[in-house]
């Protein structure tokens, strides 16, 4: 199926366990057009780079808080938010499109480093 995952999934959300993990679920539908239950640890592809969201990083939950995801942009945009620590100790707010890297491969949810 390819592409963002939030044009072929339903019910998207996460659970974040504070200062552990953080866990993007929905419902995604297969090549059949059927709807399976889903999931990913977005700790093994999004890490924190001095207060920025980085692709292809880890365990950004470990410096995070107030972490929540929302649907933007009349769906166009699958955006996860948190305040993330930087060097200097500061709480940064960032945003990052989870569209960017996550898709739906026959109704499982994959990380895509690069197109």
């Amino acid at each position: 199926m390819g592409g963002s995952f939030q044009a072929s999934s339903i019910d998207i959300y996460i659970q974040w366990k504070e200062s552990c993990e953080t866990i993007l679920h929905c419902m995604a539908r297969d090549e059949s057009g059927n709807l399976r239950n889903a999931q990913i640890t977005l700790d093994y592809c999004i890490g924190n780079y001095d207060g920025k969201f980085v692709w292809g990083g880890k365990d950004f939950t470990q410096s995070a808080r107030k972490v929540y995801f929302h649907i933007e942009q009349y769906g166009s945009l699958a955006n996860l938010h948190a305040d993330l620590i930087n060097t200097e100790g500061e709480w940064v707010h960032r945003v990052i499109n989870l569209g960017e890297r996550i898709i739906n491969d026959d109704g499982c949810l994959v990380f895509q480093l690069g197109y």
